[in-house]
């Protein structure tokens, strides 16, 4: 486990990460990672997925356009 303390970076809050933590998660300075929440109110971080992201994307377009027809269905 690594604790991390809060920081300030601008004029937001901010963690730094150490290389053990980056290594692990193999991402580098510019890649994005995402923090996902969990129902016992913990948390985790993983690396975006571009081919995921662009899936979801998609996914969220169709049931915004198709909302009323899935409501009727999950009846």
């Amino acid at each position: 486990m690594v604790e991390l303390k809060i920081c300030r970076i601008g004029e937001g809050l901010g963690l730094m990460l150490p290389d053990e933590v980056l290594s692990h998660l193999k991402v580098r300075e510019g890649d994005t990672v995402r923090i996902v929440p969990a129902a016992d109110d913990s948390v985790s971080v993983v690396v975006s997925d571009s081919e995921f992201q662009r899936h979801m994307t998609i996914a969220e377009g169709i049931s915004k356009r198709y909302q009323n027809t899935l409501r009727e269905l999950a009846k």
